[in-house]
């Protein structure tokens, strides 16, 4: 799938948020000069099945797999989408136990032996993909990758996933879609240096501007 088709649509979608002055705080705990919301993406229907058609194909192509597990919130609603198109099962996995019914993390089935892939819609840090990880070990799910629509940049979730051999799949990169919005005048100019700046070190950026980074 054409990279510029995705990032067109992740826009055409309004998926994207800028305000430097007024970082949005992620799901990571990262504050954050530009904000990615996937969540509205399920708002459209010709972006939504273009992106996620998209998506479906990469993980596909690029890891082996039994089952797809979405991870609260973002990665489940993709994750349906996929599932039923794939005709595979799907879980998945809450941030914490529920607190009632049955007191499950993970809710869903699947047999012993088989492989997962954990479905996020955005990857800042990689600590919540880290996370939805244990959580599936610890009920005895084999997880072997990730994936998601967009990430910040490697540097921030590498060495997490190294060390839990997960395989990332992914469709853009948040450069990828500051350029492409900067050539095709969707990011104001006042902006581009503050998010440039942000891009280049994301953690550092949040500390320099006085905000919290959370754990």
């Amino acid at each position: 799938m054409d990279k510029e088709k995705i990032i067109a649509a992740i826009f055409s979608a309004n998926n994207v948020y800028i305000d430097p002055s007024n970082p949005i705080r992620g799901g990571a705990g990262l504050y954050q000069a530009i904000y990615l919301d996937h969540r509205n993406l399920f708002s459209f229907v010709a972006e939504r099945n273009l992106i996620i058609e998209a998506l479906k194909e990469k993980i596909v192509a690029e890891q082996q797999f039994d089952f797809l597990a979405g991870k609260e919130t973002g990665g489940i609603a993709p994750t349906a989408m996929m599932s039923h198109d794939l005709n595979i099962p799907m879980v998945y996995i809450r941030k914490k136990p529920k607190n009632g019914g049955r007191l499950k993390q993970v809710e869903g089935e699947f047999k012993p032996g088989d492989k997962g892939v954990i479905i996020d819609d955005t990857i800042v840090t990689g600590g919540n993909i880290c996370r939805a990880t244990e959580a599936a070990l610890a009920v005895g799910a084999q997880v072997v990758g990730a994936a998601s629509i967009s990430i910040i940049n490697t540097d921030l979730f590498a060495k997490q996933f190294e060390k839990l051999n997960l395989r990332l799949t992914y469709l853009v990169t948040m450069s990828e879609i500051v350029a492409w919005g900067i050539a095709n005048k969707k990011i104001a100019p006042e902006y581009i240096n503050e998010i440039n700046e942000y891009l280049a070190d994301p953690l550092g950026w949040g500390i320099k501007n006085g905000f919290d980074v959370m754990s």
